[in-house]
């Protein structure tokens, strides 16, 4: 069991809900993740709101680093206890823990925190995986030597999601914004 933000209905933020869900074990081809930090992207108000309809019920979020607890069979580039990242997840990033597809995590390597890996997707880049894994190379080693700092402005507790949409829809907040589990 893990809690999880879900919606039924779409609307305002209170639409949101903390639920407990259950995860249970990865299935062939996936890996369990535990989250560290969630990103909150605008993308997500969309979903929320029915502009960009989802069936009901569903979870937010596409985005999010952890570390892996479980993996499924099949799996055989990524094991327990590394920590990943991905931005091209399926809806439900907003949890703490979630079964994902195996192929869209990327390894996070040491020397870079989990905090700074939490940019705004870039989907159009990140396909085929081979693409993706050398995309996250590149970058990981700018930010290994220095050349890109980042940090996500502003940070919200899982069970305050709503207050998360309500300041990134007021314009409230400036740079990435992260959930933390």
């Amino acid at each position: 069991m893990t809690k999880a933000i879900r919606f039924s209905e779409t609307g305002g933020p209170e639409v949101l809900r903390l639920e407990i869900v259950e995860v249970g074990e990865p299935g062939p081809s996936q890996a369990r993740v535990r989250h560290t930090y969630v990103a909150v992207n605008f993308i997500d108000i969309y979903y929320r709101t029915g502009r960009y309809p989802l069936p009901l019920p569903n979870g937010l979020g596409s985005d999010a680093v952890g570390v892996v607890e479980a993996v499924g069979p099949g799996v055989t580039d990524i094991k327990v206890g590394d920590r990943v990242g991905y931005l091209l997840g399926p809806q439900g990033a907003y949890s703490d823990v979630r079964a994902m597809p195996a192929e869209v995590l990327i390894p996070l390597p040491d020397g870079v925190s989990d905090r700074t890996t939490s940019r705004p997707a870039m989907v159009t880049y990140a396909t085929p995986r081979p693409h993706m894994l050398a995309m996250a190379d590149e970058l990981f080693g700018l930010v290994l030597a220095g050349q890109i700092k980042s940090e996500p402005s502003q940070s919200f507790a899982l069970a305050d999601a709503a207050h998360a949409h309500r300041a990134l829809e007021s314009r409230a907040t400036t740079g990435a914004t992260v959930l933390i589990p």
